[in-house]
């Protein structure tokens, strides 16, 4: 009984002194391991977002390119040949062309940041809000666009409306 008692206070003594001993390095190790997961797992998603982001502004891109080329179409087709016109049809379509390019720009400008960041930088966070607000200015950029294309087809509506109300009149024949 009395060995039992001996074993159990030494490995209490061992266990309350000594293990101290052999953690004092970990603390900071595990700290600079999780900061280093955590700033891998951010840039994972970085990388993933910036993936998304490309694809969202792209398909954009070619459907807002679309809608242009028809309203440009719908223009030079059907309002010219009428003999209607638009004064600032020039500056709404050149608009419409400075958007386009200022969205490639962002978006050229957002994948190269985010291709540069690493985890090795001394403030990665900062890098993180670089990254956060070229994504921004990019969205920013696709409704600027957006908005630049309906305008140009708020313009020629009026102009138009004339004939597109009485095209059915004239082409009733039942």
């Amino acid at each position: 009984m009395s060995k039992k008692i001996l074993f159990l206070v030494c490995s209490l003594i061992f266990f309350t002194f000594l293990t101290p001993v052999f953690a004092v390095g970990k603390p900071e190790n595990a700290s600079y391991s999780s900061q280093f997961r955590s700033c891998s797992a951010r840039e994972n998603t970085i990388k993933t977002r910036l993936i998304n982001l490309t694809t969202f502004a792209e398909n954009m891109a070619i459907k807002f390119d679309a809608i242009a080329n028809k309203v440009k179409l719908y223009y030079t087709t059907t309002v010219l040949p009428n003999g209607k016109s638009i004064n600032n049809y020039d500056s709404l379509v050149e608009n419409i062309k400075t958007n386009k390019d200022t969205v490639t720009t962002t978006l050229t400008k957002a994948q190269n940041d985010a291709n540069n960041f690493t985890c090795s930088e001394t403030d990665p966070l900062q890098q993180m809000e670089i990254i956060r607000e070229d994504m921004q200015t990019v969205k920013q950029a696709l409704k600027d666009y957006r908005s630049a294309i309906k305008n140009l087809i708020v313009a020629i509506r009026p102009v138009s409306q004339d004939q597109v109300i009485s095209s059915p009149s004239a082409g009733e024949n039942n």
